[in-house]
């Protein structure tokens, strides 16, 4: 059998920004629909391009305020969902990362087969794939002693747990969905502007004003949404840009949690140049 000796370079920079790339798009796309909301028609209620138009059922017409009011919410419970999904990619690439890494570290004390790569990179990533979004999470520590951070864990948690209902149960909170006092309890950190003076932090807001000796800072701030048991789900435009703020922190301190976990099994990671000379 032939020994052959390969280097491999595992760049964690990039699941991050696919991550970053895919949460803007979806940011990006829910955008356009909103601003164009409040410019629809009741002429606009007809798919353009066809030759037929199809009422299959309901009224005959829908009245456009309260299409308007659907439309909006339709397009943040698919944003919300994208960009849960996302994370579920984001995942993956980690683990096949991670399972490179850990074929290195054995390689230190013996040779690494063709059999061992293949069951990495491929069986062993599609058993991955598989997995829902919560046992990922629990598969990364179990395998490779990778603990996310817990509280960003716990408001992914309740984001898939809203992403699922919207996904299999058209968004209606029922039983299988509660995980706090008959509700869905949903939870996310958020970026927000605050005051900070002598006698601790308030909430900045258009018009406040600073007073001498208060200095106005940027803080991340853990909120939650109930949803009771019957009701159905809805974000507000400033809470699903929160709950991407929340999934992309995710993102983020996961690469650093990686990053660690190199270091402290003796890899050594390039570090960025600095362009500023």
């Amino acid at each position: 059998m032939t020994t052959q000796h390969i280097n491999v370079q595992v760049n964690f920079g990039a699941p991050l920004g696919q991550l970053q790339h895919a949460i803007q798009r979806t940011i990006h796309l829910a955008a356009l629909g909103l601003n164009a909301t409040p410019r629809l028609t009741q002429d606009d209620l007809q798919l353009p391009g066809t030759s037929i138009s199809l009422q299959l059922a309901g009224p005959t017409s829908w009245p456009i305020d309260e299409a308007r009011e659907g439309f909006e919410q339709w397009i943040l419970m698919n944003g919300l969902r994208d960009a849960t999904e996302a994370i579920s990619g984001f995942l993956e690439e980690t683990r096949t990362g991670l399972a490179v890494w850990q074929l290195a570290i054995r390689s230190r004390s013996g040779p690494v087969t063709g059999a061992d790569w293949n069951e990495a990179t491929g069986s062993q990533q599609r058993r991955f794939h598989r997995l829902g979004l919560p046992d990922k999470i629990d598969d990364l520590q179990r395998i490779y002693s990778l603990a996310l951070d817990p509280d960003l864990v716990g408001h992914l948690r309740t984001i898939n747990d809203a992403r699922n209902c919207l996904v299999h149960r058209q968004g209606i909170v029922q039983e299988r969905d509660v995980n706090e006092d008959a509700a869905l309890r949903v939870s996310w950190r958020r970026l927000a502007c605050v005051i900070r003076g002598p006698d601790g932090e308030r909430d900045f807001f258009p018009g406040s004003l600073v007073d001498v000796g208060e200095t106005l800072c940027v803080s991340n701030r853990d909120v939650a949404k109930l949803f009771p048991l019957g009701t159905a789900i809805s974000f507000s435009v400033q809470e699903f840009a929160d709950v991407c703020w929340s999934l992309f922190l995710l993102g983020l301190s996961t690469v650093k949690l990686v990053e660690d976990w190199g270091r402290a099994h003796g890899f050594t990671l390039q570090e960025p140049q600095d362009l500023t000379g």
